[in-house]
């Protein structure tokens, strides 16, 4: 069953939405805000660095949102046209019940935000819970990543660990 929304009350998100403006407000880089439609809700993003640079997409740890990347953007957004997400079901700008973690949903949302962006491929890094997204995502969207991450064969549950 999905989780309805990371906040306990309108209150509480109003607090958290109104530091992320405050943080947004010192954002060391050019930034531009943008939402993208999705099957789960509105994903939000803030997009950083020279727009034809090489993309990566920053995946946040459980309980964050895009603004953990704040100490890090300067130097990312120097050579890459940098995505930082708000992961869906956390306490970020994106909307949309979080999908149950076995269900497949938080990959199908990152393909559909990918997709939005209009990014065919793209370097992903993640903190944490935005790690193991990435990692999720590239088992089941890269052809033979296993072979490509030179990892063991040996089924666990059956996948390629």
């Amino acid at each position: 069953m999905p989780v309805q929304s990371p906040f306990k009350s309108d209150a509480a998100r109003d607090r958290v939405l109104d530091d992320y403006d405050a943080l947004l407000a010192r954002w060391p880089v050019s930034y531009e805000s943008r939402f993208i439609d999705t099957e789960f809700g509105k994903a939000h993003l803030i997009a950083s660095g020279n727009p034809t640079a090489s993309p990566l997409v920053l995946l946040h740890g459980g309980g964050g949102n895009a603004t953990m990347w704040f100490h890090n953007i300067t130097a990312l957004a120097a050579t890459f046209r940098v995505y930082a997400l708000d992961i869906i079901g956390d306490v970020g700008r994106s909307t949309g019940a979080r999908p149950a973690y076995a269900s497949g949903g938080h990959v199908r949302w990152l393909a559909q935000v990918l997709d939005g962006i209009g990014l065919g491929q793209t370097a992903l890094a993640g903190a944490s819970f935005g790690s193991w997204l990435a990692a999720d995502f590239a088992l089941k969207h890269t052809p033979n990543a296993c072979q490509d991450w030179h990892c063991s064969r040996r089924p666990i549950s059956s996948r390629c660990v």
